[in-house]
């Protein structure tokens, strides 16, 4: 299994969503970058077999761009064990359930998502990088049963794939 995570997009300021940060949505900037961000994915990685999400509005609202500009034909899942302050093994446990699949998409947040990534590498809870917003890590052939199994094949912050997507359609230009 190769498992992409997917760190949510810009979202709105935390000051103004006390109390209720679950439903604090994607920002219009948040969304559009999105939209390139999937744009570079729909080159670069093959159609996901399945896109979990987190239960919090910026990572559904991330799952549903994604899903769309892949032209995925799954639907979104959503996860409890991808929410904030979750441990790496509950989600480990969760992609043991998963019947064999060729690519996961996770979309979450910060600092969860790297920290699962390192577990799935290492086998520790010690994150050694960190994903930007609408970040990407990919690790290729995981193990779903063992922590430590699986290689990083790729690490892009959402700067990189943007500038690649606007260079492409700018004759070569960024302006």
């Amino acid at each position: 299994m190769d498992i992409l995570l997917l760190r949510h997009g810009k979202a709105g300021k935390r000051k103004e969503y006390s109390g209720n940060d679950r439903f604090r949505p994607l920002t219009d900037e948040g969304i559009q970058d999105l939209i390139l961000i999937s744009g570079w994915l729909s080159r670069h990685v093959p159609e996901p077999d399945v896109i979990a999400t987190s239960p919090l509005t910026r990572a559904s609202q991330t799952a549903e761009i994604v899903a769309k500009e892949l032209h995925a034909h799954r639907s979104i899942e959503t996860w409890d064990e991808l929410s904030p302050g979750n441990d790496p093994q509950a989600v480990l446990m969760k992609l043991e359930k998963v019947p064999e699949v060729g690519t996961i998409i996770l979309v979450g947040h910060e600092p969860d998502l790297s920290t699962f990534g390192a577990f799935m590498l290492t086998g520790r809870n010690d994150s050694f990088f960190t994903l930007s917003k609408g970040g990407v890590a990919i690790i290729k052939d995981v193990n779903p049963e063992q922590a430590g199994s699986g290689s990083l094949y790729l690490l892009m912050p959402a700067r990189l794939m943007r500038y690649h997507m606007v260079n492409q359609h700018n004759g070569g230009m960024v302006r």
